[in-house]
């Protein structure tokens, strides 16, 4: 017998299994920034299911999340599902999430970050120069070793909270 938790885990599941595949294709071809934006989708997936665990009504929850915005879910303590209170819940079983959410806020929405990684300092007379390209060649392996770990803890966390579902989930 299926669930709607069942169908809910499998799309999360699905989502980040196509976000794995899709992260790892672009870190071997340079893409780092649309690594940022798969690395943001797999933070959103992460923060979602983490918000079926602490919502105050995880059917209503997924009944919202399948039909409307699941900002108006409240948890435990009735503050509402938006994505810093689930953040913020998540901040408490992966510290440094709250941090990496923030951070990726400006590769998720065109602003001055892509902005910076277009167009250089403008020269002595004020004019700016800019490239496009699609590859991020430029950016240090410092930078892409730190984005593929942060990939890694975002997706162990999933994990751990699959597992969670499939050993316990469907026992309450």
């Amino acid at each position: 017998m299926m669930y709607p938790a069942d169908l809910f885990y499998g799309a999360a599941i699905n989502r980040a299994l196509k976000n794995a595949g899709g992260f790892a294709h672009c870190i071997a071809d340079y893409r780092f920034s649309v690594s940022l934006l798969i690395l943001r989708g797999q933070l959103d997936t992460l923060c979602r299911v983490y918000g079926l665990q602490v919502a105050a009504d995880q059917g209503r929850y997924i009944k919202a999340f399948l039909g409307k915005r699941i900002r108006e879910e409240v948890d435990r303590t009735g503050a509402k599902l938006t994505d810093r209170v689930l953040v913020q819940h998540l901040e408490k079983v992966r510290p440094g999430v709250s941090d990496m959410y923030d951070a990726l806020a400006g590769s998720a929405h065109l602003s001055v970050t892509h902005f910076l990684s277009t167009f250089s300092v403008p020269d002595h007379e004020g004019r700016f120069s800019g490239t496009t390209h699609e590859q991020d060649e430029d950016v240090a392996i410092d930078e892409y070793a730190a984005v593929c770990l942060s990939f890694v803890g975002v997706t162990e966390t999933l994990l751990d909270a699959f597992n969670a579902y499939g050993e316990e989930g469907r026992n309450k």
